[in-house]
């Protein structure tokens, strides 16, 4: 082994990572966290907290990231509320470009995007835990 991130959370990672532009790209899941790290030493480069589990594998253009989180419910951490969704993110200023909300479903999981999003041109394809396929212009 070269390296490894250990979180300091306990978070695990269900997440697959990209790598793409010599960036490492991968979620988590208690982290609430899209995480980018420097795949030769493991260094940390920056971390866009989501505030959902994303586990889903984030989709990586020339200048977003796009990755879901899930919400459960009830969360074990008290005063912890999970967000559900999906989110864009700059590469560069690590700043939130958007923002889509999904609809809230019953059950312990309460909705968010599990899947992988699908950038094709100016669209993003995703699907979502509340029975929608979303076609988002980027």
């Amino acid at each position: 082994m070269d390296w490894e991130y250990i979180h300091q959370d306990g978070s695990w990672v269900e997440s697959t990572a990209v790598l793409d532009g010599g960036v490492l790209y991968i979620g988590s899941s208690d982290s609430m966290a899209l995480f980018a790290f420097d795949p030769d030493d493991g260094k940390l480069l920056w971390k866009f907290p989501t505030g959902g589990w994303s586990w889903s594998m984030p989709a990586v253009t020339a200048d977003t990231v796009y990755i879901g989180g899930v919400s459960a419910s009830p969360y074990y951490v008290p005063g912890v509320t999970l967000v559900r969704g999906l989110w864009a993110v700059d590469r560069e200023s690590q700043a939130l470009r958007w923002y889509l909300p999904t609809e809230k479903t019953t059950g312990y999981l309460t909705g968010g995007v599990f899947a992988t999003p699908l950038v094709v041109g100016d669209v993003v394809y995703v699907g979502s835990l509340d029975g929608s396929f979303y076609a988002l212009r980027r």
